[in-house]
């Protein structure tokens, strides 16, 4: 799918994402976005001031992957069986940044117990 954005055009080449910068009770910064082909010439998310469109890259490294298949009220529990498993494995831990991908478009979904969502959280070794 092709996109245009105040003169900057682009190919999304992935599903929406939400990456959680902070995550609490009394903040959460979440970036919106989706993946798109080639460099944009956006100012980086730094360089914007809430709801702004700009570019960022995911964190280079190892990252822990689960897909959680189901209704979006049970991503806090893939969430947390997760982080337990990430804390399982010698020399690892969690970093900042977990994002989740929107495999499956929910609106147009057949069955919504089939929805998918990859959940992507970043690594940091010991």
């Amino acid at each position: 799918m092709a996109w245009k954005h105040c003169g900057v055009r682009g190919t999304v080449n992935g599903p929406p994402f939400g990456r959680y910068h902070r995550f609490g009770p009394e903040v959460v910064d979440v970036e919106i976005g989706f993946p798109v082909d080639g460099a944009l010439a956006l100012p980086g998310l730094a360089d914007c001031a809430p709801w702004e469109v700009g570019r960022s890259e995911l964190p280079g490294g190892p990252v822990a992957r689960t897909m959680h298949i189901g209704s979006y009220v049970g991503l806090s529990g893939t969430y947390d069986d997760l982080h337990e498993w990430i804390h399982e494995q010698p020399g690892y831990d969690d970093a900042p940044g977990a994002w989740e991908s929107y495999v499956d478009d929910a609106r147009s979904a057949p069955d919504r117990a089939n929805i998918r969502t990859l959940i992507s959280w970043p690594l940091t070794r010991e």
